[in-house]
């Protein structure tokens, strides 16, 4: 229930409750537990925008298990809020590597955001090429490749891909558009 005072001290409250959990958690070894209510913990303070705070628990979390999914999320979301780009392309390309299927694509799509803004296009190559491998009917993903290829000079690979769409594609106008970018 929310005590007089409304939502700052429920919050409080809240952060309260959960930094005790942590600590009874560390007592009796509970590691399960500890990265449950620390991952919690941070996902409060992360809302609460106190980026700090959750980076600080992030970086617990990644110290017990540097591929923690869930930790790697939040602190790559952190990176990219406080546009601090360097660090969120790092640590989305650390998720590509635990992650598979659709996680995979989500995490080199939003890769290749945080490289178009920090100015990096080339970064973006990788996670877009193994979104293509796993995901060739993800067209927006496609055409992002091949934009990259085309802007960064790339006309070998923008080439290769061409004529690989136009093998495959039974649409004439489709086909000769990309034998015409080839």
């Amino acid at each position: 229930a929310v005590r007089q005072g409304g939502a700052a001290t429920y919050g409080r409250d809240l952060v309260a409750l959960l930094e005790r959990n942590v600590a009874a958690a560390v007592a009796s070894g509970d590691l399960v537990q500890l990265r449950a209510v620390r991952l919690k913990l941070a996902n409060l303070w992360a809302a609460s925008e106190e980026t700090e705070r959750a980076r600080t628990m992030v970086d617990e979390l990644l110290a017990t298990d540097g591929m923690d999914r869930d930790a790697l999320h939040l602190l790559a979301w952190l990176e990219e809020r406080a546009q601090r780009y360097d660090e969120a392309i790092a640590t989305y390309r650390r998720i590509m590597s635990v992650e598979r299927g659709d996680a995979l694509v989500d995490a080199a799509t939003r890769l290749a955001d945080v490289c178009e803004r920090a100015g990096r296009l080339l970064d973006a190559r990788e996670g877009l090429e193994r979104i293509r491998q796993m995901a060739p009917q993800n067209e927006p993903a496609r055409q992002r490749l091949l934009r990259l290829y085309e802007e960064t000079g790339q006309f070998r690979e923008l080439a290769d891909v061409s004529i690989e769409l136009a093998r495959i594609t039974q649409d004439q106008e489709e086909k000769f558009q990309h034998l015409v970018r080839a």
